[in-house]
């Protein structure tokens, strides 16, 4: 519903009609664009319809592979446990910030005070999903890229799994079961298949109207502390959806599929599972029909054969093992 057709309304009670004729101008249009399902912002916030978007259909039983190297390979199937890191521990340290600099950045061509840029920065970076875990995938079983930034010395090994059986498996260890989110309660996550996207264009396409809504709730905050307080929620519940799924264009040859877990804490707080050194981890156990195939990096001294046993020895069976089809 349009603003305009809402001042029309008889129905509405006339303090209220009062309040909103009185709210500046960035006011009106926060609320138009929040209520108007044509609005850019409605259509790049709405959870209904940037989800699909920016996920991936786990009931399409595609093949997504994780790359990593013998020797971890070796600690997994002998623990039958696999440790997925928390979102502000990946291999880029800037990850998370990349959208929140990318926010800033668009709130300084909308000629955002400092103290508003300070304020949303600030806000965002201890905002919802601080106790998210994130799992990378890639489509890419050859992925001379992948092979290079997880074995350095020629010890990597991509493993072959089912989006739809990660989905399954994460599902019932972290979300217990549930299937409605709408009974998720503290202790379960969410868990969700992002695919990550690089292009700059499609970012700032998602961005910019979400941090301009939030810029215009701001500013009429004391007017309507209600309405523009639950727009503000709502901006940046997407944002954070965007800073688990935007990376770096530079980064685009990682081709990264993600599956996150999102638990949920009343304190926000991150209550990892356990740690190595300093950095937190959940757990997930991994059963035998899990890992479907093995893709040994060429130039690997590591043998199919001894391969083979080491999935064996700790009860893993039918696993495709084979070389890379790489050349190098």
């Amino acid at each position: 519903m349009r603003l305009t057709d809402m001042l029309k309304d008889n129905s509405i009670p006339k303090d209220l009609l009062k309040m909103i004729e009185s709210l500046p101008q960035a006011g009106k249009i926060a609320l138009d664009n929040y209520y108007n399902e044509d609005s850019d912002f409605y259509k790049h916030a709405s959870p209904r319809l940037i989800i699909p978007e920016l996920s991936c259909d786990t009931s399409i039983d595609g093949e997504l592979y994780h790359y990593t190297t013998i020797e971890s390979l070796n600690k997994i199937v002998h623990s039958k446990e696999w440790l997925i890191k928390q979102k502000d521990f990946m291999n880029d340290p800037t990850e998370f910030q990349y959208t929140i600099d990318f926010g800033v950045t668009i709130l300084d061509s909308l000629n955002a005070t400092s103290d508003e840029k300070r304020l949303f920065a600030e806000t965002l970076g201890q905002g919802p999903f601080s106790d998210s875990y994130i799992w990378s995938f890639s489509k890419n079983k050859n992925s001379q890229t992948l092979f290079g930034n997880y074995s350095g010395n020629k010890n990597g090994v991509a493993l072959g799994f089912k989006m739809s059986e990660i989905q399954a498996v994460l599902a019932t260890r972290f979300a217990h079961g549930k299937t409605d989110p709408n009974h998720f309660s503290e202790g379960d996550a969410y868990v969700f298949p992002l695919k990550v996207i690089y292009s700059k264009e499609i970012q700032f396409e998602y961005l910019k109207p979400v941090v301009e809504e939030w810029l215009f709730a701001k500013r009429s905050l004391e007017q309507d502390w209600n309405d523009m307080k639950s727009i503000i929620e709502n901006c940046f519940s997407a944002i954070t959806l965007f800073a688990l799924d935007f990376k770096n264009p530079l980064l685009w040859q990682e081709e990264e599929i993600r599956f996150v877990v999102a638990n949920i804490h009343a304190d926000n707080a991150r209550h990892p599972e356990t740690y190595v050194g300093e950095t937190p981890f959940v757990k997930c156990n991994i059963e035998d029909p899990l890992i479907k195939e093995a893709i040994v990096q060429t130039g690997n001294s590591v043998s199919l054969e001894s391969l083979t046993k080491m999935f064996s020895d700790s009860g893993f069976t039918n696993i495709d093992i084979k070389k890379s089809d790489l050349p190098y």
